[in-house]
């Protein structure tokens, strides 16, 4: 209970953070990393693989065997969509999408159209 708790109060914290506009890998990173440490504190052990002894580094090692399994291949499919996004608002595609839709809807003499 008193866990459910925690990621509750963590999930509003980093609703709230992000609506005044910190930079969402700093709140993330910040969250996670407390997050980390509230579990080693709580259980007394470490929640990796392969420990390295002290579970004061073992928040850096769980920050490790996340970032080389699932960040990769997020970041993967992440890239290429953010370069087309980019590259499309570059070259400002909606507002020429935007036009084009409206052509027809500008020769209307209809007012209620």
């Amino acid at each position: 209970m008193v866990n459910l708790i925690v990621s509750l109060v963590f999930v509003f914290l980093a609703v709230y953070l992000l609506q005044k506009k910190y930079t969402n890998t700093f709140v993330f990173l910040a969250l996670s990393t407390i997050l980390a440490v509230y579990y080693i504190l709580t259980t007394g052990s470490s929640p990796v693989s392969t420990s390295s002894g002290l579970l004061v580094l073992d928040v850096f090692e769980i920050f490790k065997e996340q970032l080389s399994t699932s960040f990769a291949s997020v970041a993967l499919a992440m890239l290429p969509i953010y370069g087309y996004s980019m590259y499309m608002d570059k070259i400002q595609a909606s507002s020429v999408l935007g036009s084009i839709v409206s052509k027809p809807v500008a020769k209307a003499k209809n007012p209620y159209f």
